[in-house]
């Protein structure tokens, strides 16, 4: 099937139907960041790839727009290094946390801020050209079955057309949070952590001039706290994670981050009213085994950590990178060494990394101690170098050649 040159705005490049047409050595459900890159790694290995999309392009996504040089760095070892200045992405170079008054300023090296919606839509769009169909407004789910041990059956369904059936030798899992292609699985267990918080966005328009383009700026307050970052269109986007029973009790994701950024003394912020902001389900949470017969999960749907200046996107274009080597040798021979390979690749490249992270979300649930680290810093800011060091630290080629 030849790629469409004039691609419609939902970026799809065959129907329901067609797919159902088609066999397909790997399934890609979910078209973030790592679903993108990991449809792309595969298609330019020469593999039949379906990449599937539950909502229709271009989505908006509840994210803090930012990639820290990390996930920059990935981009640029994909290949996929003008894509950020095309975009017209911000060079990030300044976080500025602020806690009860008090305020501190970090140094950050060769990170970004760009709209999802802008970079998920290049990131598909890369895919493309890459090789890989695409089929957005459509959901996947994997099918519980174990007839043949050579394939796997994803049920593709539209509202308004009926359901169909596909076959792919492989599947890979990367459709966020609440990991719905895989519902229906008795294979994969989610831990959701009792304190995790619910993310909430919102985009500004304009805004106060306070926020300057290239810094991240964070409020914390007793519930939760929240990003401001200002992005290619000019706006704010505003991303916050907030205690669930805050949230209930404020009635409103706007009262919410209003009572947030007072605390933390950045009261400057003119929110959009409620029909403007978008939520998630509760963010920290694992797949504890994110792997299984002819199945490999990542990004998202694989576990999340509330992230510190847009580590996130580093996780998720990572996996997807990474996976694509496992996945070619899966698709010759299948075996408990190529699951125990991505379990070991995805512990290496993800959850270790996810460490200063899980203990930055700790620290944010401790106001007091919150705001004593913002005081620490302000005095000795040679204190975040290592922190920001290791966060920051630019991918290797060494590390996908040891996957």
């Amino acid at each position: 099937m030849a790629v469409m040159e004039d691609l419609p705005s939902s970026l799809s490049t065959l129907s329901i139907d067609e797919a159902d047409e088609s066999a397909w050595e790997a399934v890609v459900i979910g078209a973030g960041p790592a679903g993108a890159m990991a449809a792309r790694e595969l298609a330019r290995r020469g593999m039949q790839v379906l990449l599937v999309e539950r909502k229709a392009f271009p989505r908006v996504k509840v994210c803090g727009a930012c990639l820290n040089q990390r996930a920059v760095s990935w981009l640029e070892l994909a290949g996929l290094g003008e894509l950020l200045p095309r975009l017209g992405a911000i060079p990030t170079t300044r976080f500025t946390a602020i806690c009860g008054g008090r305020s501190v300023d970090i140094e950050l090296p060769g990170g970004a801020a760009v709209s999802r919606e802008s970079l998920d839509g290049a990131l598909v769009q890369a895919a493309i050209d890459s090789g890989a169909q695409f089929l957005s407004g459509v959901s996947a789910t994997l099918m519980d079955d174990r007839v043949d041990p050579a394939e796997r059956k994803v049920e593709l369904a539209a509202p308004g057309r009926r359901q169909q059936k596909i076959q792919a030798r492989l599947v890979l899992a990367a459709d966020g949070l609440g990991r719905p292609s895989l519902l229906q699985s008795r294979e994969f267990v989610t831990r959701i952590s009792p304190a995790a918080k619910i993310g909430v966005r919102a985009s500004i328009e304009g805004g106060s001039d306070r926020f300057a383009p290239g810094a991240i700026y964070m409020a914390v307050g007793r519930s939760g706290y929240a990003g401001v970052v200002r992005v290619e269109d000019g706006s704010l986007n505003l991303a916050a994670a907030i205690a669930p029973d805050a949230l209930k009790c404020a009635g409103s994701a706007e009262a919410a981050v209003a009572t947030i950024l007072t605390e933390a003394g950045l009261p400057e912020v003119e929110l959009p009213v409620a029909g403007a902001w978008r939520g998630t389900l509760p963010l920290s949470r694992q797949t504890t085994r994110p792997v299984g017969r002819r199945v490999f999960v990542l990004g998202d749907a694989a576990g999340y950590v509330e992230p510190f200046t847009g580590e996130g996107i580093a996780w998720a274009l990572g996996s997807g990178m990474a996976v694509a080597s496992i996945a070619e040798r899966g698709l010759r021979h299948w075996s408990g060494e190529v699951e125990q390979e991505w379990l070991t690749t995805y512990r290496r490249l993800v959850r270790d990394r996810q460490l200063w992270c899980r203990g930055f979300a700790a620290l944010l649930r401790r106001p007091a101690l919150a705001r004593l680290a913002v005081q620490i810093a302000s005095a000795w800011p040679a204190l975040c170098r290592p922190v920001v060091c290791s966060l920051n630290r630019p991918v290797r080629p060494l590390e996908i050649a040891c996957s």
